[in-house]
């Protein structure tokens, strides 16, 4: 599970948010992407930051 998120255009980085003390991760909720807690999308999610005007991924 990747702990921060990058911007597919100008590689700018951030930690990703916390839920649970751990880090969130990008997982499908109701046929969206959005963040979700490691214990799962019912106990937390949130939307990706974007930046550069598109949704932030994962750091590999």
């Amino acid at each position: 599970m990747a702990a921060k998120l990058k911007c597919a255009k100008c590689g700018h980085q951030i930690d990703s948010p916390k839920h649970c003390n751990r880090p969130m991760h990008i997982g499908k909720v109701a046929g969206q992407d959005k963040l979700v807690c490691w214990m799962g999308a019912d106990c937390g999610s949130a939307e990706i930051p974007k930046h550069c005007g598109v949704a932030m991924q994962e750091a590999a």
